[in-house]
Formats: structure tokens, sequence, C-alpha cells
């Protein structure tokens, strides 16, 4: 069981994995090394997985998209498939998978909607006789909340927001290479950066710090194992009625509120918001979404609830050296 000093500091790693001990120790009262060893339980636990970064793809100029997929029958055979089809094109980060209506996603990052296409119509050619059903969606914005149920935190931080932007930033290679070393582990010092890359300490840590300033990198975190912390993670894949935008937007602002609503994304597609949220049961999520159609009527016309799966890397922000 955690305690609560535990989940401080999953907390508070999970906001930012690259703060200084210093810092952790003043937010969560413990002396640092108190803080390391349990930290290190955590990681020998599994109850940290890993140490990532959220890179702002739409401010780099890259639409961003998923394909939802049915299989008639899904096999381990399947992922290993689907493993070398997406390790062929650096365009798809990752595939996840689920329980219910689809088996998993592939999330793409390209330049233009051609690209998209093209990857589409690829994955059909490869895989068009097995597949069931299928959904694509393009996405408009993305929102991520902290996870402030740990703590039993009243307020819900926003700790990432994603939206098209007019000009996009660009970076240079040096920067690029800075963010893969960064994506294999967030915790990365900016001394060992600096000897593999043949710069100085000072100018990777300049570099990363103009990185974030500028909302390239919108943060470091500790990705944390929901199932070790007595939680589930579900999707819900959520299809507008006809309703006044003010009613949508309205529910939207009600959502962003909700301590276990994680990740709330916008799409163009059959599914038009995409929840990522936290619960112990599957009860609750539909408890959670009965509350919400009596609060919104006629919002949403339709939902599905998936039950999230592994999600298997495979080219983690490689797209930006296409």
């Amino acid at each position: 069981m955690l305690d609560v000093k535990d989940k401080k500091i999953l907390y508070h790693l999970n906001l930012d994995c690259r703060q200084s001990m210093n810092s952790l120790s003043k937010k969560i009262g413990l002396a640092k090394e108190v803080i390391a060893y349990r930290i290190k339980r955590l990681e020998e636990k599994g109850i940290i997985k890993n140490y990532d970064l959220e890179l702002n793809s739409l401010k780099l100029g890259y639409l961003f998209s998923k394909i939802y997929v049915k299989f008639t029958g899904f096999s381990d055979n399947d992922i290993k498939e689907l493993m070398k089809f997406c390790e062929s094109d650096k365009k798809i980060g990752f595939i996840t998978l689920f329980y219910g209506d689809y088996d998993f996603s592939l999330s793409i990052r390209a330049k233009t909607l051609t690209e998209i296409k093209v990857i589409e119509d690829k994955f059909f050619e490869n895989f068009g006789n097995k597949i069931l059903n299928s959904n694509l969606m393009l996405g408009v914005s993305f929102n991520e909340y902290a996870l402030d149920y740990l703590i039993e935190n009243n307020t819900h931080e926003q700790v990432r927001m994603e939206k098209e932007v007019i000009t996009p930033a660009t970076i240079n290679d040096i920067d690029k290479n800075i963010i893969r070393l960064l994506t294999k582990n967030a915790k990365t010092s900016s001394v060992s950066i600096a000897k593999k890359l043949g710069l100085t300490a000072n100018a990777i840590s300049y570099r990363i710090k103009k990185l974030v300033d500028e909302e390239i990198i919108l943060r470091f975190k500790a990705i944390i194992s929901t199932q070790k912390i007595g939680n589930t993670k579900f999707r819900i894949l959520m299809h507008f009625g006809a309703c006044p935008v003010e009613q949508k937007n309205k529910m939207i602002t009600y959502l962003s509120m909700n301590n276990r609503v994680i990740f709330l994304s916008e799409y163009i597609g059959i599914t038009n918001l995409e929840l990522i949220v936290h619960y112990e049961s599957i009860n609750e999520v539909y408890d959670f979404m009965r509350t919400l159609g009596q609060q919104f009527p006629n919002v949403i016309k339709d939902f599905k609830v998936l039950v999230m799966g592994n999600t298997i890397p495979v080219n983690l922000q490689e797209y930006i050296f296409q």
C-alpha cells in the first residue's frame, strides 16, 4: 500500500520529473535521502515505469491522427505484424491495446494529410482482410491534467495544452538529438547528454530551458503504473449529437474540472471527444457517463468505453527526424 508521502512523490514526479531533490524535499516534507530511497523503491516495484517528455507536436507543425481498429480475431502474432508495420514508418509513434469495441489504436504524427492518407492506405493494404471496423480521427486540441486524485486535491491542474499554431516553430539537429535522448529517459542529466553530443553541460541546460520556455517541450513526467496504484485506465470515445456549440463547450469545461479526467482531446471524425479517465472499476465509468448525460442531455449521441491495455512504444518522437 502507498502512504500519503509516496502518493505525493508520484504526484510531483508526474508533474516534473527533472526537478531537484531540494525542490521535492520542500514540497513533500521529507529529507532528500528519504525521498531518493522512496523513489528507488517505487521504481523497483514498477509503480514508476519510466520517465518521459511531452513534445508539442502541433507547435512544430505536425498533424496528429489516430486509427482505431477492430480485427476479426486478434492474436499475439497480429501484434508482431503490427510492430513490423509500424517500425517501418517513423511517423507512427506507438500502439495502444484495448479491451472492448476496438483492439488497438495507432498514433500518427505527420506534416500533411497526404502523409496520413499514405499510412492509412498502406495499413489497409497489409491488414484489410482482418479489419472488422476502423475509425480514423484527426486531432484538433489536446489537454492533459495532473493526477490530482492521488493527493485528494479539490482543484484540477492543467499540465499540457496543444493547439494548432499559425506559424510552426523550428528546431535544429542538436535540439532534436537532445529530445531523442530525453525521450529515452527524461531524467538524463545535462552532463550525460553533453558527453554524448560533444557539448558543454551549460550549453545543454540552456537549450533544454529554451525548449521548455518556447513550449516545444511541454513537460517532463514520470509514467505511473495506474494498475499498481489501484486504478484502471479507460478511454472514452464520444460522438456528439445536434447540439449548440455553447453546450458542448460547457460540457468540456465541466469535464476539465473532474480530477479523474487525465486526458481530454478534441478530434475531427466519427469521434469528437476522447477522454482518458482513471477509475477503480468500469461500473464507476458508466456512473460517470450517466451523470454526464444527465448534466448535459442531447450533447452526447453515442459513446464507447475501452479498457486500456499496454501502450507499445515504436518510434517515440522519431517523427521529428523525418
